[in-house]
């Protein structure tokens, strides 16, 4: 498989000192073959995805991450739960524990916690005396729109820079953070609480309107 603009599968590709020289049918990399010095490897249907590496940094944030507290390494589910249990025990009555940065690739169980994980964690919560512990099942999927919600839309490919920069992308659900939003303010009106937080990224947004911070300011200032 490619990256090319139209991600193409291709049957075949050649290597010389190590570097991807050519990709196309058996044929065509048949006729770049040394007599005597040229491997041939069959991989038997398997496939070859190129290596992608991704590098870069967010200064801000992880200059601040740490002001209030140390946050510890977590490499599973139980170091989240734990991590959880002890700062419950810490935050005032009716605050948020806010947990970010802690994705199910960097966890060795490789998954999103269970709902019995869950409702142990909500039953802590409980017998610490912390706010109940609400969890809502929204489907935006009946609204459709978005390439993530909506079979019919296709998720965009190999877009380039330029392409990103420009325009609302096809993978933004409609009004999600204020649906999001809508709801957190209705419990915080409910449980006369001080404050929302939610997870948004304002630096790699890609595009995505109810990420930036003008829409972060008009909504606080409902």
């Amino acid at each position: 498989m490619t990256v090319d603009r139209d991600f193409r599968v291709s049957e075949a590709f050649a290597v010389r000192g190590g570097r991807i020289v050519g990709v196309g049918t058996n044929a065509q990399m048949r006729a770049l073959e040394r007599p005597g010095l040229t491997q041939l490897h069959d991989l038997a249907g398997g496939m070859v995805l190129p290596g992608l590496i991704d590098s870069h940094v967010h200064p801000t944030s992880a200059a601040t991450t740490e002001i209030e507290h140390r946050i510890p390494d977590m490499e599973t589910i139980r170091d989240v739960l734990d991590y959880i249990a002890a700062r419950a025990r810490v935050v005032p009555a009716n605050g948020w524990i806010s947990l970010s940065q802690i994705f199910i690739t960097r966890l060795k169980e490789m998954r999103f916690p269970t709902r019995a994980e869950l409702d142990a964690a909500r039953q802590v919560a409980a017998a610490l005396g912390i706010a109940p512990h609400v969890m809502l099942k929204i489907d935006l999927a009946a609204f459709g729109g978005s390439a993530l919600t909506d079979a019919a839309i296709a998720v965009p490919h190999g877009r380039s820079a330029a392409d990103i920069a420009h325009g609302i992308p096809a993978t933004y659900v409609p009004a999600r953070n204020t649906v999001f939003l809508s709801l957190a303010l209705a419990l915080a009106e409910a449980r006369r609480a001080e404050a929302i937080v939610i997870g948004i990224n304002a630096v790699d947004y890609s595009g995505y309107p109810d990420c930036r911070p003008e829409f972060i300011k008009q909504f606080a200032e409902l």
